[in-house]
């Protein structure tokens, strides 16, 4: 089944104004053909700070 078009064609679009669509993320990405994953990101130092004596 189609769903309708989130986006019109032709139309611009601000990035202000995406935030303020009423679609869900997953949906709006879909319009470009993309998915969204989410996952927990963990952030580890690359070089280890180097310790203050």
């Amino acid at each position: 089944m189609t769903r309708p078009a989130i986006l019109q064609p032709g139309q611009s679009y601000t990035f202000r104004q995406y935030f303020e669509m009423t679609y869900e993320p997953e949906d709006i990405l879909a319009e470009f053909g993309y998915t969204l994953k989410r996952a927990p990101l963990c952030f580890t130092p690359i070089h280890p700070r180097p310790r203050s004596t």
